[in-house]
């Protein structure tokens, strides 16, 4: 899944928006992504995670609206770490900003959406069968 998604890079972002639940869309030309799961993204001066937890945007605000993701617009997603499987990825977008994922369920927690086919992310397990723990800020 790695290998797919790594070759159709660079993916330009001509499209961000943040939607009620809230969900966060990426998209570009032949290009989609979806993120109903939590996310992080972090950069130089950029922190913002799904639900705004830590009201650094928008400290008067609940959520995030698409005014906050709209710096993303002509930058372009460059790189992806992950596993092979793309357990909990970091999407890599140009002028060093990092988007993690964390699927906490199965159903379609994640949706990459490329010319040929899409990618469905899934949640992560241990050997055990639990859950992996949620990435935390500043830790990959």
């Amino acid at each position: 899944m790695l290998d797919i998604a790594t070759s159709e890079l660079p993916l330009r972002i001509t499209f961000a928006a943040i939607e009620p639940d809230p969900i966060l869309t990426l998209s570009g030309k032949k290009w989609s992504s979806n993120y109903v799961c939590d996310w992080l993204m972090r950069g130089p001066g950029i922190y913002l995670d799904r639900y705004n937890y830590n009201n650094i945007v928008t400290p008067d605000e609940e959520l995030l609206t698409s005014k906050d993701v709209e710096f993303l617009l002509g930058r372009e997603i460059i790189g992806i770490t992950s596993t092979p499987d793309m357990i909990n990825p970091t999407f890599h977008i140009s002028g060093e900003v990092d988007l993690t994922i964390y699927a906490e369920t199965d159903i379609d927690p994640w949706v990459l959406s490329l010319p040929d086919i899409t990618l469905v992310g899934s949640m992560g397990r241990d050997e055990n069968g639990n859950p992996l723990p949620k990435p935390q800020a500043g830790v990959q």
